[in-house]
C-alpha cells in the first residue's frame, strides 16, 4: 500500500474504538447519570462498537485517497455510525431485548460517536504530520499524464505530502533517455536523502517505464531506498474519477465501471432495501387495497402494469406499477406520457401526481431488480433511443435501478427533451460514484416530504 494513501489506518481504526466505548459511557451519563456502563448494556454497547468498526472500514473512512477532505470524511463518519445504530437496533429488535434498553442512549451513543471521532481523527492526523512530518514523492515521467498527476497530487495531498517535478517534462520520455535518466534520479534520490530531505516514493509515469527494460527498472528500484511506484496511464473518460483497482491473480486489475464498489457497501445497500421495503409495505398495505379498488371501479383492466425495463448490467426486467392508463402500450410501442394526456385515467392523475403508482415497485425491490434509491429506470425503446445521444447514459446501469434517485429531487423527471435528459445522466453518475446510507436516506426523505406534492400529473 502506497504511503500516501494510508499511513495509519490500522492505528486509527484500533484507538477508534477506545473512542467509541467512551461514546458510548458519555451517553449512558447523559442518560443515567453514571458513566459505569452496567452489565445489561454491554453487549448493546460491544455490538454497537464492533458495528461501528466495520462500517468505518466499509465506507473507506481510513482511505486517504480522496486528500484531505472534512466533508467527505465526516459524510463517511455519518453514514457508518448511522448504519451501526440501525444494525444495532435491528438486532436488539429480532432478539426481543430492544424494550429493555434506552433508545434515548443509542441516540446519544450515535451522535456523540460521530462527534468525538471528527474530532479525533483531527487531532492524531495533525499529531502524525507534526512527528512524521511530510512523505515526499519525486514524479517521473512526461507529457499529458505527467502533468495531470502533478497537478492533482499538489491540489489534493495538501500538509501530509510534498512533491517533486524535478523530473516532469513537457514531452513523453523516449528510450534512449532512459539510462542517463535513470542514474540522474537515482543521484538525486541519494542526495536528498544525505541532506535529511528523504524521498519516500517514486511515482513512474507508463510512458517512463514502458521504454525501460527490466535490467533498467531493477536498477531504479535497488539502487534507492524509496519505494518505485508505477502509475498506468488510464483513458480520458477515467481522469478525474476514482476507479478501482484489485489485484486479480496477481495482475492488476483497473475496473471501468464506476460501480465496482466493495462487496461490503453493496451487502449493506441490499439490507437497507429489504428491510425498508418490507416495512413500507406492511404500513401501506391498506392504501394498496384503497387504489385496487379504486383502479377496478373507474375503468376497465387490471390493477398492475409491467412493462420492460433496463436493470443492473442492462438487463432486462418487468417493472410492477398500478395500471394508471385506459390502454397499456408495450415496450416496443411506447410512447412517453404528457401533461393531460387523454390515456391517463381520473384516478390515474392522482397516482401520477402523488407518485402511488410507483409503490407496486416495492416487490420489485424485494425480488432484487431494483433498489429504493438509485437511477430511475427507463422503457426499454427510451434507453434504446437516449444511449445514441446522451454521453455515458449506459454507465447508469452499472447498479441497481431506483424507485427514486438523486436526479427526481432535483426535478428532472417527467417529460424529457435531450438536455433534461443529460442532466439526468448526470445526476445519476453523481449518485452512482457518491453513494453512501447517508445520501440514501437524505434523498427518501426530500422524495417523501416534497418531491411527491409538487409532482406534476400527465
Amino acid at each position: 500500500m502506497s504511503v500516501y494513501r494510508s499511513k495509519s489506518a490500522i492505528f486509527l481504526l484500533s484507538t477508534d474504538v477506545l473512542v467509541l466505548l467512551a461514546s458510548c459511557s458519555l451517553a449512558y451519563y447523559l442518560r443515567f447519570n453514571t458513566l459505569v456502563l452496567e452489565f445489561p448494556y454491554q453487549f448493546p454497547t460491544l455490538l454497537f462498537i464492533v458495528l461501528s468498526a466495520l462500517c468505518l472500514s466499509i465506507f473507506g473512512f481510513y482511505d486517504n485517497r480522496s486528500g484531505d477532505n472534512a466533508a467527505d470524511r465526516f459524510n463517511r463518519a455519518l453514514s457508518s455510525i448511522l448504519a451501526a445504530a440501525f444494525m444495532t437496533a435491528t438486532c436488539l429488535y429480532l432478539t426481543k431485548t430492544g424494550e429493555s434498553y434506552s433508545r434515548l442512549w443509542l441516540g446519544y451513543s450515535g451522535i456523540i460517536s460521530v462527534i468525538l471521532i471528527i474530532v479525533y481523527r483531527h487531532l492524531v492526523v495533525s499529531l502524525l504530520h507534526i512527528n512524521i512530518g511530510e512523505t515526499k514523492i519525486l514524479l517521473v515521467g512526461g507529457g499529458k499524464d505527467a502533468s495531470y498527476a502533478l497537478k492533482k497530487l499538489r491540489h489534493s495531498a495538501k500538509k501530509q505530502v510534498s512533491v517533486s517535478d524535478r523530473f516532469c517534462q513537457a514531452e513523453p520520455y523516449q528510450a534512449q533517455d532512459i539510462d542517463t535518466s535513470i542514474a540522474d534520479i537515482s543521484a538525486y534520490v541519494e542526495d536528498q536523502r544525505q541532506e535529511d530531505l528523504a524521498i519516500a516514493e517514486i511515482w513512474v509515469m507508463q510512458d517512463f517505464f514502458t521504454n525501460a527494460n527490466i535490467l533498467q527498472l531493477e536498477t531504479l528500484s535497488s539502487q534507492s531506498a524509496a519505494s518505485v511506484v508505477f502509475i498506468p496511464h488510464l483513458p480520458q473518460h477515467f481522469l478525474g474519477a476514482q476507479p478501482d483497482i484489485d489485484i486479480v491473480e496477481g495482475f492488476p486489475a483497473i475496473h471501468s465501471n464506476i460501480s465496482n464498489r466493495e462487496l461490503n457497501r453493496r451487502l449493506l445497500k441490499n439490507v437497507e432495501d429489504k428491510s425498508i421495503a418490507v416495512a413500507a409495505i406492511l404500513l401501506t398495505a391498506p392504501l394498496w387495497i384503497l387504489i385496487a379498488c379504486a383502479i377496478k371501479l373507474t375503468s376497465r383492466g387490471p390493477i398492475f402494469y409491467r412493462q420492460l425495463r433496463y436493470g443492473i448490467y442492462g438487463k432486462e426486467f418487468a417493472i410492477w406499477k398500478f395500471r394508471t392508463m385506459y390502454v397499456m402500450d408495450s415496450s416496443s410501442e411506447f410512447s412517453q406520457a404528457v401533461e393531460n394526456d387523454p390515456r391517463v385515467t381520473p384516478i390515474g392523475k392522482i397516482l401520477r401526481k402523488t407518485s402511488l403508482d410507483e409503490l407496486p415497485q416495492l416487490i420489485n425491490v424485494i425480488g432484487g431488480s431494483m433498489s429504493l434509491v438509485g437511477p430511475r429506470p427507463h422503457p426499454s425503446k427510451m434507453n434504446e433511443e437516449y444511449r445514441q445521444k446522451v454521453s455515458k447514459y449506459m454507465q447508469r446501469h452499472n447498479v441497481k435501478p431506483g424507485i427514486t434517485g438523486l436526479a427526481q429531487i432535483r426535478g428532472y423527471r417527467g417529460e424529457s427533451d435531450d438536455e433534461s435528459m443529460r442532466k439526468r445522466i448526470e445526476s445519476d453518475l453523481e449518485y452512482i460514484e457518491n453513494w453512501s446510507l447517508t445520501l440514501d436516506i437524505i434523498i427518501l426523505i426530500k422524495t417523501v416530504s416534497h418531491q411527491i406534492l409538487t409532482r406534476k400529473a400527465y
